[in-house]
């Protein structure tokens, strides 16, 4: 996509796809500071006796560092590659393998300055990231594929 020029600014938006050949449940999300990525890596703990998972986030502050940590490498190694392709400083990135996503985000949820959860999903994912002059930032994802289209025998009503 070609840059455009907004207020004075270069913006270029980018899709990052995520990596994951194994097909492991992601979760990416924005937190604040360092301390609340720690906090979200000792509720995962709580989770379930033996959670398997790798956790990612890139700091805010220079120089960028990727800190990481989780009880699988496999994962923690997913997770730490992912997160040099995305580059934008804020995101965690979890890959969780024996559980699933929605028990850890009620975890991940109960953790203060935890500002946005983007996906929890096994799908595949494409991450939109923005660059500017001033660095990188997550703007958005797509998650799985686009629908075909409705087809009567495939549309079922709820209420």
């Amino acid at each position: 996509m070609q840059p455009k020029e907004q207020g004075g600014f270069r913006v270029r938006f980018q899709t990052v796809k995520i990596e994951n050949p194994s097909g492991s449940n992601i979760i990416i999300g924005e937190v604040h500071n360092l301390k609340t990525v720690q906090e979200i890596h000792q509720q995962l703990l709580q989770v379930r006796p033996g959670i398997q998972f790798g956790l990612t986030y890139i700091e805010a502050a220079r120089p960028n560092v990727v800190k990481y940590s989780g009880t699988d490498e496999a994962l923690v190694h997913l997770a730490r590659i992912n997160a040099c392709k995305i580059g934008a400083s804020s995101v965690f990135i979890l890959f969780l393998d024996n559980d699933f996503p929605i028990h850890a985000m009620e975890a991940i949820k109960g953790v203060p300055n935890v500002s946005e959860i983007y996906c929890a999903t096994p799908n595949p994912v494409e991450v939109i990231v923005n660059q500017s002059e001033k660095g990188r930032s997550l703007m958005g994802l797509v998650d799985d594929y686009s629908s075909v289209g409705e087809k009567t025998a495939a549309v079922e009503k709820i209420y």
